[in-house]
Order: structure tokens, then sequence, then C-alpha cells
């Protein structure tokens, strides 16, 4: 059994109200599978105990979190993935069910305790839209508000700005609301619409 695979203790009611709800739209259609029936069954499962948020407290990480290490650190988490549960991730859309998978079992010990694995994953939410979507990594400009820690987007090629570290962090921190493979289907969609 790996670090990604325990048992979460007896749940108890979450502490804090849930921040930025992000509920199925027509976006949903388009995953292959059926995430949406895993989303809502996941919901339904019961409030899990909840760790600390991410305080903001400094990482401890192989390399800075700027934009032109973003691939190493998605590659570290792909690497953490693989040697730990075994789980090849192949920087496809669908490999974001397992990002969802390994993030949901964090909840427990808060993104706090864990932000440097979180980051880490964070970076390989971004790194599948740059791959797969032709997004590329940027410094949040002046003129994009920023409600996060850390001063790095993607853009697409559209124009459009997404925080994937932010994302993986409220995945941890909300749970299967804040899914990190909804959020990027939502994202491309959206931007294919404008």
């Amino acid at each position: 059994m790996g670090l990604f695979r325990r048992t979460p203790k007896t749940p108890t009611p979450p502490a804090a109200p849930r921040v930025e709800a992000a509920p199925p739209t027509t976006a949903m259609p388009i995953i292959r599978g059926d995430l949406e029936a895993e989303l809502a069954a996941e919901l339904d499962g019961g409030a899990p105990v909840r760790g600390a948020a991410f305080s903001g407290r400094g990482l401890r990480l192989q390399h800075p979190p700027e934009a032109e290490f973003a691939a190493a650190h998605a590659q570290t988490f792909a690497d953490a993935v693989r040697n730990i549960d075994g789980i090849t991730l192949d920087y496809s859309v669908e490999s974001l069910r397992t990002v969802d998978g390994v993030l949901g079992n964090f909840e427990e010990p808060g993104s706090d305790a864990v932000a440097e694995t979180v980051l880490a994953a964070g970076f390989y939410v971004g790194e599948v839209m740059v791959r797969q979507h032709g997004y590329r990594w940027v410094e949040t400009p002046e003129h994009v508000p920023l409600r996060a820690p850390f001063d790095l987007l993607v853009v697409g090629p559209k124009g459009d700005y997404s925080n994937p570290l932010s994302k993986a962090f409220k995945r941890v921190e909300n749970g299967p609301e804040d899914s990190v493979a909804y959020f990027v289907v939502a994202m491309v969609a959206a931007a294919d619409r404008d």
C-alpha cells in the first residue's frame, strides 16, 4: 500500500465553509468516462477530516517555483506517483483523474503538511495544459488579479489565464468539488468557445 493510498480517519464536520465551489457545467460531457458521476459519488461520501490549509510557509523545493522549472516540478510529481504507487502519468487529460485521487488522499493532513507535493501536482496539472492544449507558463501580469501565494500562471493560445498551482491546493483543501480534471476540461472548453 503506497503513500497515496492511505485510509482516512473517521470523518468530522468541516471547520470552515468551502470556498469557490465549482458545480458541473456543460463542459463536463467532453471528459472520457463518467467523471461527473464519480465526482458526485465522492461528494456524497461524507465530509473527510481536513488538515490545515497552506499557510504560505517557505517550501523545500529542488528548483525555484518559476516557469523555467515547471516541467521539472511536474516530472518530480510524476516520478513520485510512479515510484510509490506504480502508476505512470502520461500528461494526458485522463491522467488528471489519478492526480485528483492523489490529492484527495492528502485532505486529512492538509495542504500545509504536504505543500511541496501539492505544488508539484499543480505543476503537473499546468504541464498537461501546456503539452496538450498549447498553454505556456508566465509570471502573473499586473492586470491579472492574483489570489495565491505563487506568482505563476498558464496562459492559453487565446490569452486566457489559469492558475493550476492554486487549483491543486484547492483540491486538497475543498475536496472533489475542486477537481483538477474538471478544472482543465472546463478551462479548455471555455477557451475553445471564445
